[in-house]
């Protein structure tokens, strides 16, 4: 956007001009998170806490395509990995800015907590 922005529609005119790309990137930035989450617990976190902050900005069919597979995987990944690196299992929560409309659906991607 390139300062502060209230509805971001410049990003969210990307994300439909430039699907593959906006998917691409988005797991990048996944790969990205799910290591950095796995290195807290080595570095003795004891919960973990996945924010989207773009929710308020996206309809339920674009949070359903460009947020929500992605959070179910940070979820699934980093207890993988804890798992396969014999670390702690921590509690894990996701909260979604603006997500009112998700929450059901959030409910059910595999977080212990879904925060309000």
């Amino acid at each position: 956007e390139g300062g502060g922005s209230k509805t971001q529609s410049k990003a969210k005119k990307w994300l439909y001009q430039h699907p593959e790309a906006s998917h691409k990137l988005l797991s990048l930035i996944t790969d990205v998170c799910i290591d950095y989450l796995v290195e807290q617990v080595r570095a003795g976190a004891q919960m973990l806490q996945v924010f989207e902050s773009n929710a308020e900005y996206l309809g339920a069919e674009q949070f359903n395509m460009f947020a929500l597979p992605y959070l179910e995987k940070i979820c699934s990944s980093v207890r993988s990995k804890l798992a396969a690196e014999k670390l702690e299992d921590v509690p894990m929560t996701v909260f979604a800015k603006g997500g009112h409309y998700a929450l059901e659906k959030l409910s059910a991607t595999g977080y212990n907590t879904v925060g309000l």
